[in-house]
């Protein structure tokens, strides 16, 4: 893939979904678990939050989304390319 960059070297930090699927497929060779895992071990686990997802819940009521959730995407599977 070419690209070219945002921003110049070492002008700032940009968010990138690319990044955190790098982080997430280093992190699963390492562990031998897959991200899903690794997150809800690490992190949503030990804060207690029941209530964030890695997939579309079926109850979508669970959700703050502006609008028919069904029809403004965001019940959208992206896969990896999902941040």
């Amino acid at each position: 893939m070419d690209l070219l960059p945002v921003f110049a070297p070492d002008d700032r930090a940009a968010y990138s979904n690319i990044a955190y699927i790098l982080l997430a497929w280093a992190l699963e060779e390492r562990t031998g678990k897959d991200w899903e895992t690794i997150v809800n071990e690490n992190v949503l686990g030990p804060l207690g939050l029941t209530r964030t997802y890695h997939k579309t819940p079926d109850d979508f009521s669970v959700g703050a989304i502006p609008g028919n959730a069904r029809t403004v995407g965001w019940s959208n599977q992206l896969g990896d390319e999902g941040p």
